[in-house]
């Protein structure tokens, strides 16, 4: 098994990261309640992890990308907790 640390291998920890957001996400849309809003939380802090590798200084579109993509992952979670 390789260890895809962010010091040794910054670009394949963070693809590892945005992976792992994608999966969360997904994961998220299979159930419901405390389980998905635990899953979104950990599928944006994922790709907010990603971000601090490809920047918008190195990737501006895929910044870009990234911000809309939280904020859409944060708006299921805001209404998860709406009354």
């Amino acid at each position: 098994m390789e260890v895809r640390t962010r010091e040794a291998f910054p670009q394949a920890w963070a693809m590892t990261q945005n992976n792992l957001a994608l999966a969360l996400n997904d994961q998220a849309g299979a159930v419901e309640g405390g389980e998905r809003r635990h899953l979104l939380v950990e599928a944006a802090r994922a790709m907010r992890a990603h971000g601090t590798v490809y920047t918008e200084e190195v990737d501006p579109e895929g910044f870009r990308e990234r911000q809309r993509w939280i904020e859409a992952v944060e708006a299921k979670i805001l209404k998860l907790e709406a009354p």
